[in-house]
C-alpha cells in the first residue's frame, strides 16, 4: 500500500506496522496522523512490535537538522514538537530490546547552519545526548557497525560466522 503521511512519527509508525502502528500512536486508536509528538510509552509500544516476531528494529534518520530547519522556518511550533519527538523516541529506543537508532544531525546544505540552524542543532544534540544509558552511544560513522553488532546480537549468537555467509551473499546479490 502507498499512503501519504506528513509527520515523522506517523511515517515511522507506518513503516514499522502499517495502520496498526498509526492506531498505537493515535489517541482515539484511529489509523490516522496526530499533530503532536506521541508520548514515550506509545513509541515504546510501537518499537516493541517487531520484537514480538523475534525481529529487531533499526531506525535510520539522516540529516535531522536539514528537516528540522525547514519545519521551523515554516512554523516556529515545530521546534518544540521535534525536540519532544526526538526526546521521547530516544527514551523509547533505550527501553526496547533489539532496537537501535542511528541519526545524523548535520545538514549537507551549509545554509542550514545559520544562527537559527546552530540553535536547533545544539538543542537536538542535547536531546540525542541526554540519555546516559549505556545503549545510547554518540559515535562517529566509523563506529556504527560495531555499535549495531553489540545492540542486535549477543556474542554467542554470532560465533559461527560461516552461518551468515549465505545470507550475506544473498543480500549482496540483491544489491
Amino acid at each position: 500500500k502507498t499512503r501519504t503521511l506528513k509527520q515523522p512519527w506517523s511515517i515511522l509508525a507506518y513503516q514499522i506496522a502499517g495502520d496498526a502502528g498509526l492506531k498505537i500512536l493515535h489517541a482515539s486508536g484511529k489509523a490516522e496522523e496526530r499533530d503532536s509528538a506521541p508520548a514515550e510509552n506509545l513509541l515504546t509500544e510501537l518499537l516493541e512490535l517487531p520484537g514480538k516476531e523475534r525481529l529487531g528494529t533499526l531506525i535510520l534518520i539522516d540529516e535531522v537538522l536539514m528537516y528540522a530547519r525547514e519545519k521551523v522556518a515554516y512554523d516556529k511550533e515545530w521546534r518544540s514538537r521535534l525536540a519532544n519527538f526526538f526526546q521521547y523516541l530516544t527514551q523509547a529506543v533505550t527501553k526496547t530490546d533489539r532496537c537501535a537508532l542511528v541519526a545524523s544531525l548535520l545538514a549537507s546544505d551549509p545554509n542550514k547552519m545559520d544562527a537559527k540552524g546552530r540553535e536547533i542543532f545544539n538543542e537536538l544534540g542535547t536531546v540525542f545526548g541526554r540519555e546516559q544509558d549505556e545503549s545510547v552511544q554518540p559515535v562517529s560513522k566509523d563506529d556504527v557497525a560495531e555499535v549495531l553488532r553489540r545492540r542486535f546480537f549477543k556474542p554467542e549468537s554470532i560465533k559461527d560466522r560461516e552461518a551468515f555467509r549465505p545470507h550475506v551473499v544473498a543480500a549482496l546479490k540483491g544489491v
